[in-house]
């Protein structure tokens, strides 16, 4: 694959389909190690104890995630995130349902 834009767009849903079909592992916030895939659901504290859907996971560094999360249709709960349609989080301050 080179750089032009095709070969950007099609490393980048290979990318996407990896996270949907294999997933990422990394430490949790008990450091034990964990795998989750888009479409998981995990657990996470802001303002409350709250839970969430997988949407997107990139790798950030050696043994960590970037993970983001859609709200359930009855919406996140706290003044932080309160309002938010998604929010981002790392895989250090996640826990698997």
């Amino acid at each position: 694959m080179g750089n032009t834009p095709a070969d950007k767009g099609r490393k980048a849903a290979k990318v996407e389909e990896h996270m949907r079909t294999v997933g990422v592992t990394f430490k949790d916030m008990d450091g034990m190690t964990t795998t989750i895939k888009v479409g998981d659901h995990v657990g996470f504290k802001s303002d409350v104890e709250q839970s969430a859907e997988v949407v997107s996971i990139e790798s950030y560094g050696i043994g960590n995630a970037k993970i983001i999360v859609k709200a359930p249709p009855d919406g996140f709960s706290g003044h932080y995130i309160g309002r938010c349609d998604r929010t981002e989080l790392f895989g250090s301050d996640i826990w698997t349902k």
